[in-house]
């Protein structure tokens, strides 16, 4: 069978798996791979859907608002926090992912073990990061960025990549119960509640309120994701 009958047979498929309205009719253990896949991708793509739309909006009005120079500076701290990042989150959205697959209907408590350590680990490495970008700030901004006036705006920004090298842990962990639907919800809920803060942030303090509001999503998602993670668990 070719790729595309395989794809028309799952979205085929689809309504026995998941309805509109959000209820799984079956749970992850009664399900086959293709249709647990199937549920995952669903939900998974429209949430990211909904999110980056949120997030293209956000961009927009935030660009026209800094003005170029400003939207400049914004940028370069994003994509340097992304890169600390990388490193910050230690793998440890992906191991939660695996071993809470893998154990929360055999062994529960080992998995419960198992989603406590990628959060203390998760929180030691994105803490050593944060640090390390704190006080390297004003080494990548004059020596490497080229742009040493957006040292505070780096130091600010280190409060961000703590908080989502903590909430990838969580993700993970949420992904490894097949909560596909509140991912979504997650995603959306975060995205929209951290609409507003950048948006007023950006008009009354600049760049530096577009970088706070983000530390203030980022909370936002994190305390959302915990919720989330702690229903899931007691839902296995």
């Amino acid at each position: 069978m070719s790729v595309v009958a395989r794809a028309k047979s799952i979205l085929h498929r689809l309504p026995e798996i998941v309805d509109l309205r959000g209820h799984d009719k079956r749970a992850p253990g009664e399900l086959s791979l293709k249709a647990r896949f199937a549920r995952g991708a669903f939900w998974s793509l429209l949430g990211a859907v909904i999110s980056r739309a949120i997030a293209f909006i956000s961009s927009v009005m935030v660009a026209r608002m800094l003005g170029a120079e400003g939207f400049g500076e914004f940028g370069i701290v994003q994509s340097t926090v992304f890169m600390f990042g990388v490193f910050a989150g230690f793998g440890m959205g992906l191991t939660a992912t695996k071993f809470v697959a893998q154990y929360r209907t055999t062994d529960p408590s080992r998995a419960g073990n198992i989603i406590g350590l990628t959060l203390v680990v998760s929180a030691a490495t994105g803490a050593l990061l944060a640090i390390a970008l704190f006080v390297l700030a004003p080494w990548l901004a004059d020596k490497t960025l080229h742009a040493p006036q957006i040292t505070p705006l780096l130091r600010m920004a280190s409060a961000y990549l703590f908080l989502t090298a903590l909430n990838g842990a969580q993700i993970g962990a949420l992904a490894g119960f097949e909560a596909y639907r509140k991912l979504m919800w997650v995603s959306i809920v975060s995205g929209i509640a951290t609409f507003p803060l950048v948006i007023a942030g950006t008009w009354f303090f600049g760049v530096q309120g577009a970088i706070l509001a983000s530390v203030g999503g980022a909370v936002i998602a994190w305390a959302i994701t915990g919720f989330a993670l702690r229903t899931a668990a007691k839902q296995a």
